[in-house]
C-alpha cells in the first residue's frame, strides 16, 4: 500500500510540475454581429456585452481554478485508494492484519472524499465573497 501511495503522490506532482501553464482565451465571435443595426438589442448581444466588461480579478479566479483542481485531484485519489482497498478486502481471504489495513485505506479515503467536497463548498463562499 505504501508504494502505491508514493508512486500516485509521484504522478501527481509530476502532473502539476508539467501541467501547462498559459491561460486560454474564448474568442469574441458576436463583436461583428453585435455592432450591425438592430442587433445590439438582443438578448446574446447585451449577454455578451456585459461579460466583456466584466471586471473579476484574474489572480483571484486563477486561484480559485487551481484549489478546484487540487481538491478534485485530491477526491479521484481518494475514489482510486476506495477502489484498490475494496479489491484487496475481497482477495484479503480472511487475513485479519490484511482486513484492518484495508478498512483504515477505506476510512481514510472517505475522509478524503470529505475534505475535497468541504474544501469545494469553502472556496467557492469564500471566493465569491472576494470577487
Amino acid at each position: 500500500m505504501k508504494i502505491i501511495r508514493e508512486i500516485l503522490l509521484s504522478i501527481f506532482v509530476v502532473g502539476f510540475i508539467l501541467a501547462p501553464t498559459q491561460s486560454a482565451f474564448a474568442a469574441q465571435i458576436l463583436g461583428g454581429f453585435c455592432g450591425t443595426s438592430g442587433a445590439s438589442s438582443t438578448t446574446v448581444c447585451q449577454e455578451s456585452n456585459a461579460q466583456s466588461r466584466s471586471t473579476a480579478n484574474p489572480i483571484i479566479t486563477d486561484i480559485g481554478v487551481a484549489i478546484k483542481i487540487v481538491s478534485y485531484a485530491i477526491g479521484i485519489m481518494a475514489v482510486f485508494v476506495m477502489i484498490v482497498s475494496g479489491l484487496r478486502f475481497v482477495m484479503s481471504n480472511g487475513n485479519s492484519n490484511t482486513i484492518a489495513q484495508v478498512r483504515s485505506g477505506i476510512f481514510y479515503a472517505v475522509i478524503g472524499i470529505m475534505v475535497a467536497a468541504l474544501a469545494q463548498i469553502f472556496v467557492a463562499f469564500v471566493l465569491d465573497k472576494i470577487s
